[in-house]
């Protein structure tokens, strides 16, 4: 049904006042979630809460890289201050940690050539080479460390920032983001409720702990790299969906889907090669691809479109084209970055995007301005 309206809308499109509002780590950012290059500290705490679960994984970070407990613990040991920090933080302290980007593209490099680091961590024998599965089972414990340590990390009911943001979202705008957080989920869904339909997939959906919706039309959210709100099942493609609870990671509690299959995480690491197959990140994304496509206004928030990240670079040029084919306008785009590399962030934007133009202030700034034009704007009205 969702499709089919789609569709139509791009048989005729009205090119009325549509806004798209697409969010990425910087946003995050101004309501203290950590960055890309911090996360690694959260891996090393995730190991040392939960040492039995997480013990193949310590393993081959001693093996590789001579990570140690003492230097699992001091990067712990910054993963607690980072909670603590005000949103102008400084640099995070080095660490002997590999980043987790590193990490992770090393592990799926290996992965695919079918190789080997050399004898298994399992193993006794030296002779035994390691299996890709081995390394597989490292990969999948590295994700559960980023969940893991992300579901513990911040506490929804602080992020402000977020929150006043939603408040001046209108039900036609639209919500496209490239984080894992629940930020933007407990935000929306407590202004206006949810339904499953909302998160842009379909099929065996199923939402868990939010509030019913409140209104007909609520602004969609769609999460292109998955959520630590979501759990599915790799057997029988059940997504469960809880806007308001970390879940994903969790191996106590609601572990287990109806069909009796383990959940597994659904989230987009960070690497130089990322994979979009699954079917409901696959419906996400081209959801994403219609919703910029008739909207004509695109607002950037804390995303600063890197060269590597052809993905998203090839979703925005394709939305685009269909724009220009549709004999549309091109959209009008807003980048709100922080002070950092502006104006190369604003190069790389308009190598794709030429009309693209920098809002001069942060995410917290823009919130607030665009606050104050609202109340001016219902002041004056009759």
């Amino acid at each position: 049904m969702e499709e089919t309206k789609a569709l139509k809308e791009i048989e005729n499109p009205m090119d009325d006042n549509k806004r798209v509002y697409f969010l990425g780590a910087g946003a995050s950012k101004q309501d203290r979630f950590p960055l890309t290059n911090e996360l690694k500290h959260g891996i090393a705490w995730a190991i040392l809460q939960d040492r039995s679960r997480f013990e193949l994984l310590a393993a081959h970070l001693q093996y590789l890289y001579n990570v140690e407990d003492k230097v699992l613990e001091e990067s712990a040991q910054i993963w607690d201050g980072l909670k603590q920090r005000a949103n102008d933080r400084p640099q995070t302290n080095r660490s002997q940690v590999p980043d987790v980007t590193d990490l992770l593209s090393t592990l799926d490099w290996m992965i695919r050539e079918q190789s080997s680091f050399g004898p298994g961590l399992r193993t006794v024998d030296s002779t035994d080479r390691s299996s890709a599965g081995e390394l597989a089972g490292v990969r999948d414990l590295v994700v559960q460390g980023l969940c893991y340590c992300l579901g513990n990390y911040v506490d929804l009911n602080d992020a402000s920032t977020t929150r006043e943001f939603i408040q001046l979202i209108r039900p036609d705008d639209s919500l496209i983001t490239t984080n894992w957080d629940l930020l933007l989920d407990a935000a929306r869904d407590k202004r206006f409720g949810s339904e499953p339909l909302d998160y842009g997939t379909t099929g065996n959906v199923v939402l868990e702990g939010g509030r019913d919706s409140r209104s007909k039309k609520r602004p969609k959210l769609l999460k292109l790299h998955g959520s630590l709100s979501w759990r599915y099942c790799q057997r029988c493609q059940r997504l469960v969906i809880d806007p308001l609870h970390h879940v994903a990671g969790e191996r106590k509690q609601r572990a287990t889907c109806l069909c009796k299959c383990r959940f597994s995480e659904l989230i987009v690491t960070p690497g130089f090669v990322r994979e979009y197959r699954n079917v409901h990140l696959l419906n996400i994304w081209r959801e994403a691809l219609l919703t910029l496509a008739l909207s004509a206004k695109w607002v950037f928030v804390g995303y600063s479109l890197p060269a590597d990240d052809i993905g998203i670079r090839t979703l925005l040029l394709k939305a685009r084209c269909v724009r220009q084919d549709l004999g549309l306008e091109a959209p009008l785009v807003t980048i709100v970055t922080g002070p950092d590399h502006r104006e190369d962030t604003l190069s790389r934007y308009q190598g794709i995007l030429p009309n693209a133009k920098l809002e001069p202030d942060d995410f917290g700034y823009f919130v607030m301005k665009k606050k104050s034009r609202e109340k001016y704007s219902n002041a004056v009205s009759p």
